[in-house]
């Protein structure tokens, strides 16, 4: 007697090495461009701690000190903090894979790949520091020749390139298929349609940047006549541009990022539950027993929809196939699913509409999938052979419970029940949550048996791996929000000195107080809210754009759906309005507790 044993191993194990390959090929570009933000923070650091010790490091280049010299110096200076945020980095991403990830077990081999990965990036952090350091201490040395050596770079539409980028990555986007799984094979990301997001904002940005660089000159002149709190806000920020520039880049940058993997997520979703309630008709469809009538517990939530299967319309000399659905119109708007993107017209408005008294014979239709002709004679061979007409009278790009090939009619069941048209099944679909729908009808003795249900139809586990590629971008932007933070602590820390010495000045020229905090909020407001809502708004129109190339399940209507991020998009611009509130507060508090003399003795 010999035993057999089957096994799941090996697909599973298939199936997990498909997904780490996957998963991996779209989170790397991913965190490859986050990679590059920070080091462009570590460098806006770096030249903010130049400006901070501007007076002594003019001092040592006079005494001999080459610029090479003074970027060791800042990096030796900012060592603490580079070590301190690479362990936090390194600590945060490891808990949030024990606490996030798939799995609470981390293989040692990938950490002590993230070890390396975090000792090569404080490396090349502090390498970025000297760079910066010894690019402004060369400048500060040569003064106008070195500004005049590097005016052309300024001079170049970079951004024309991203621009580019952004082309080629969309149009690729339009060519990466359908993310679906099946079996042990995985959906794939494909690495430069993904891209597509990052460039386009990265893009966007590039030109919000340069259209701020050529606006901020000519917004001084047009601010001479505006109130005192605004006229200073914007001399301080045409004399600090490059700084107001990188700050709304930055905002923008991890607001855009946030915005639009959000966004993606939400409207991923809203497809799938879409595209499955509609082709259930609701949420549940079930098949009732010969004669048998829908229990009392589902009345205003359920109807009956008869389904006829053979039946043709006489198209050009040639017979059609199509699917007949014949509704109630009494109960068919309360119990089926429907989006207003499906139709210009509401539900009830198309069921009114079928429910019309013929004309001349033919009876009210309404026409999804492929065309037919307005006016068709149509034959059901189901039961009986019967012929009649259909005029179509309402339209609409989407109706639930159409079919996934060839035209779907519907009419009103009370229309073929006068002309003696039988032979079709009858289903019914009940709207709300099916477990409940099911405690009904098993209460109710009545037979029946599940045609579709909503948790066989809508398998979301078929997409997680580009679900997961957006969640780890949305994980990533709200890490750089957080940095973004600690720019503009360390901003207004740089423009400390400035601040105290202009506000004792204007204080004896008669500035308020409340004008001067009103100032320095207009300051933030110009850089972190004007960022953050530009990058969300070019998130959006990306997501827009992405939309429409990234079908989930194409052979199946609706087209994709749009879903805004609303609440993460609310909840960005309110942390950024209340960023710029209690930034401009703190600064004002600090500035009036301050001494002038001492600054001005101390030189930072």
């Amino acid at each position: 007697m010999s035993e057999t044993f089957e096994t799941s191993l090996p697909f599973v194990t298939e199936r997990a090495r498909a997904i780490r390959t996957t998963v991996g090929a779209g989170v790397t570009p991913v965190a490859a461009f986050a990679a590059i933000a920070g080091v462009g923070l570590v460098g806006a650091a770096a030249s903010l701690w130049f400006d901070r010790r501007r007076r002594e490091v003019t001092i040592l280049v006079v005494r001999g000190a080459s610029p090479v010299a003074v970027g060791v110096k800042a990096v030796l200076e900012l060592a603490p903090a580079l070590i301190a945020g690479g362990l936090t980095g390194f600590g945060l991403a490891y808990g949030a894979v024990v606490w996030l990830g798939p799995s609470s077990a981390v293989e040692p081999a990938a950490t002590a790949t993230a070890v390396a990965a975090t000792l090569a990036t404080v490396a090349v952090a502090a390498l970025a520091v000297t760079a910066v350091v010894a690019t402004r201490a060369r400048g500060g040395l040569h003064g106008r020749a070195a500004r005049r050596a590097t005016r052309w770079v300024a001079a170049v539409p970079f951004e024309l390139a991203l621009v580019a980028a952004a082309a080629v990555s969309y149009r690729r986007l339009g060519e990466w298929g359908v993310p679906v799984s099946q079996g042990a094979r995985v959906s794939r990301v494909d690495v430069v349609g993904l891209a597509f997001p990052v460039l386009f904002l990265l893009a966007g940005v590039a030109v919000l940047a340069r259209a701020l660089a050529l606006g901020l000159r000519p917004l001084r002149s047009a601010s001479e006549g505006w109130r005192t709190s605004l006229y200073l806000a914007v001399r301080r920020l045409v004399r600090y541009r490059a700084a107001m520039i990188g700050l709304v880049a930055s905002a923008a940058i991890a607001a855009g990022v946030l915005g639009y993997a959000a966004t993606l997520t939400r409207s991923l979703d809203a497809t799938l539950l879409a595209k499955a309630k509609t082709f259930i008709g609701s949420d549940l469809a079930l098949g009732l027993e010969y004669e048998a009538e829908v229990p009392d517990g589902l009345g205003g939530r359920a109807t009956e929809v008869d389904i006829f299967r053979r039946v043709y319309a006489e198209v050009g000399g040639d017979d059609v196939e199509l699917t007949l659905l014949a509704i109630d119109p009494a109960t068919f708007a309360g119990a089926a699913y429907w989006d207003d993107s499906f139709s210009d017209e509401s539900l009830d408005d198309l069921v009114d509409r079928l429910a019309a008294p013929p004309n001349d014979g033919n009876v009210p239709a309404l026409v999804v999938g492929e065309p037919l002709p307005d006016i068709v004679d149509v034959n059901e061979r189901q039961g009986l052979t019967s012929r009649f007409s259909i005029e179509q009278v309402a339209d609409a790009d989407t109706f639930p419970g159409m079919r996934r090939s060839g035209p779907t009619v519907f009419v009103a069941a009370p229309h073929l029940v006068e002309l003696g048209v039988d032979g079709g099944y009858t289903e019914v679909w009940a709207r709300g949550e099916p477990d409940e729908t099911l405690a009904v009808m098993e209460a109710s003795g009545v037979g029946f048996r599940i045609n579709r249900a909503l948790a066989d139809v809508a398998d979301r586990a078929s997409f997680l791996t580009v679900a997961w590629t957006f969640d780890f971008s949305q994980a990533l932007a709200v890490v750089a929000g957080l940095l973004v933070l600690g720019i503009v602590v360390v901003v207004l820390d740089a423009r400390r000195r400035g601040r105290v010495l202009g506000y004792a000045f204007a204080r004896r020229m008669g500035l308020s107080r409340a004008e001067h905090r009103r100032a320095v909020v207009a300051e933030l407001v110009a850089s972190v809210v004007v960022g953050c809502g530009a990058g969300l708004a070019i998130a959006l129109g990306g997501a827009a754009l992405t939309t429409r190339r990234i079908d989930p399940v194409p052979g199946y209507r609706p087209d994709p759906l749009l879903r805004p991020a609303t609440v993460t998009i609310v909840v960005v611009l309110v942390v950024a309005v209340l960023v710029a509130g209690l930034g401009g507060a703190l600064a004002q508090r600090r500035t009036d507790r301050d001494d002038p003399v001492e600054v001005l003795r101390a030189g930072v």
